[in-house]
């Protein structure tokens, strides 16, 4: 889906929002921690009258300066890495919206959201295509030793390779066993563009079997058995109580002492000190993680310390047209909340 088929349809406006939007005198203040493109922010424009829209310079905002934005506005746009709790709630008393640049939405208070009355909509999977990508794309650059050579390479170590012809030396897709946990959009993703890589078996653990996968070909298992046959082993599923500290001692301990494991869901799904213990002991092969908690690692996380884990700043879903689709939604989803219109990926009946 992308922002195009959410464009606003004017004639559907109705009386009574025409009406606010003509008699309020106030203007209706927006602030976005998000650093937009003015290519996408020009959905405001047709509305300067009524609607002030300020954003912070970068990314990552700094959180006195939002505090003390967000007092006067009504609308604010976030990403995942703001805090919206109690705190800024309580000063933000004319704040009636939350557009989060997000899937989830662990960041925010909802209960106090709640209390309050006000609205929250998250950014739904657009991007499970090019995380699917990402994650194939890890598994590649462990099993093939990709940043590690890059890294020798910096160092002037490439005269090992005359000494020994195995050196760096990875294995391949092809021929592998991979195993899915979490066969939704991304794993699903992820297990359709790997058969072109002559991939000898994919299994898959969800809560029942997919027919879709049973009709590709793909194999349901048990947890506890695709950890035990699988060459690589894919987290890319919800989080909730069953799944927090999925991938814990006893789940490394049942994987092949050759096996790769890559987590494109949530950091929570790994028990991360269990994690460093199976890597550095040789239990597993390696490790990529797109996600972390907490995100992201303090510097010197003992993670980091290991040549077999490779970590990235949550990047999966990042890529230009994607995060353009992204942006365009948050941002259209506070027009049509002002406008009274419907709204993409709205959070409702959430105790």
């Amino acid at each position: 889906m992308h922002c195009k088929n959410t464009i606003l349809k004017y004639e559907s406006i109705s009386k009574q929002c025409i009406s606010l939007l003509s008699t309020n005198n106030n203007k209706f203040k927006i602030f976005s921690t998000l650093c937009v493109p003015e290519k996408l922010s020009k959905i405001f424009d047709p509305y300067q009258d009524k609607i002030e829209f300020e954003m912070n310079e970068t990314l990552l905002s700094d959180r006195k300066n939002t505090l003390e934005k967000i007092k006067t506005c009504d609308s604010l746009i976030c990403s995942p890495y703001d805090r919206i709790d109690k705190e800024l709630l309580e000063t933000a008393q004319n704040l009636k919206f939350i557009s989060t640049f997000s899937i989830g939405y662990e960041h925010i208070d909802i209960a106090e959201c709640s209390k309050r009355n006000i609205r929250i909509t998250t950014c739904p999977y657009f991007n499970s295509g090019t995380m699917a990508e990402f994650t194939i794309g890890l598994m590649i650059n462990l099993s093939r030793n990709i940043t590690i050579a890059a890294n020798k390479i910096r160092g002037a170590d490439w005269k090992q390779f005359r000494n020994d012809l195995y050196w760096l030396s990875g294995v391949g897709l092809k021929d592998s066993v991979v195993g899915i946990v979490g066969l939704g959009n991304i794993g699903m993703g992820v297990a359709t563009r790997l058969t072109s890589f002559g991939i000898k078996k994919i299994i898959y653990h969800n809560r029942k079997p997919n027919l879709d996968a049973e009709k590709l070909g793909f194999e349901y298992a048990s947890f506890d058995s695709l950890l035990e046959k699988s060459d690589f082993v894919v987290c890319s599923c919800s989080i909730n109580k069953q799944s927090e500290g999925l991938f814990n001692k006893e789940a490394f301990d049942k994987m092949k002492s050759n096996a790769i494991f890559v987590n494109v869901s949530r950091g929570v799904a790994v028990n991360q000190e269990d994690l460093y213990d199976a890597l550095k002991s040789g239990k597993i092969l390696a490790a990529g993680l797109d996600v972390t908690t907490p995100q992201p690692l303090p510097a010197d996380h003992k993670l980091y310390t290991l040549d077999n884990c490779l970590i990235t700043p949550h990047l999966a879903w990042a890529e230009t047209k994607t995060t353009d689709d992204r942006v365009s939604v948050c941002l259209q989803n506070v027009l049509n909340f002002y406008l009274g219109t419907e709204l993409v990926s709205e959070i409702k009946n959430i105790e």
